[in-house]
């Protein structure tokens, strides 16, 4: 089921699920690992971005966010002085930019990880 709309996307909503995600290797360069059972797991292609291909996730300090995708991330980094195209100020969140033009931003206190999913 889709989730988000260009908009916020409140990850304190979504129900976790117990399973193990493996960080690619660009990532787990930069990202700390985190107990599977803490994460919150998402898919990329259940986000809905904005019309500038953009999602913003909100979430409480503390909670790590399992964005799994199908392939690696082409960027990640730190945002300079940025607002969505939904009008949202993402100055200093953290983000991830995947092929094909989606980026999710999330704030600095938020732990995102990526894992690779296989194709089916």
């Amino acid at each position: 089921m889709p989730t988000g709309d260009g908009h916020i996307l409140d990850a304190d909503l979504i129900d976790a699920a117990d399973a193990v995600h493996d960080l690619p290797a660009a990532a787990m360069a930069s990202v700390p690992a985190a107990p599977a059972e803490a994460a919150v797991p998402i898919a990329i292609e259940d986000l809905l971005p904005d019309a500038s291909g953009e999602v913003v996730l909100s979430a409480t300090e503390g909670l790590t966010i399992a964005l799994s995708a199908r392939a690696t991330p082409i960027d990640t980094g730190v945002a300079d002085h940025h607002v969505t195209a939904s009008g949202l100020d993402v100055s200093g969140f953290g983000y991830y930019s995947f092929a094909g033009g989606l980026t999710v931003y999330f704030p600095h206190h938020s732990l995102v990880t990526v894992s690779l999913e296989e194709m089916t």
